[in-house]
């Protein structure tokens, strides 16, 4: 069993897509930690970094145009946190990563993000990425 690592250990993040999913659905047994991890951000706890691809996949759930524009807007407005894009680099090592370790190219994206940017740590909720080790991996629960 891994430690809680909770927040204290890291105050750069890279985040994961479902950090997001979880909070915004307020998601039962995940949102909690989502939260967390969200007001550490607005709280002036931790600086965080995402893939632009996070605003894809979220914005995929759907809803009203109206809905979609607030989501977006509410993503943009989170206080330390930034959106980087997929530039050459970052498109090189995520492919190499998913050639690697067989991820998804969304995964292999994210993870390449948190490197190019130095992230300290990459928070998400989905165990197969504990196999990285290029950087550490957080579950969302050790939060």
């Amino acid at each position: 069993m891994r430690k809680n690592l909770g927040l204290r250990k890291y105050k750069y993040l890279g985040l994961d897509t479902n950090v997001f999913i979880y909070y915004l659905q307020a998601h039962s047994k995940f949102g909690p930690y989502a939260k967390k991890v969200i007001s550490a951000l607005v709280s002036d706890k931790a600086t965080a970094v995402t893939s632009i691809l996070t605003l894809a996949e979220v914005l995929a759930f759907g809803g009203t145009k109206v809905e979609i524009t607030k989501t977006q807007d509410y993503l943009f407005s989170i206080p330390n946190l930034s959106f980087i894009s997929v530039g050459v680099r970052i498109a090189q090592v995520a492919a190499g990563i998913r050639r690697e370790f067989r991820f998804s190219l969304p995964d292999s994206i994210q993870l390449a993000t948190a490197l190019d940017a130095k992230a300290q740590t990459f928070i998400t909720n989905d165990k197969r990425l504990l196999l990285f080790r290029r950087l550490p991996v957080t579950l969302l629960t050790e939060i």
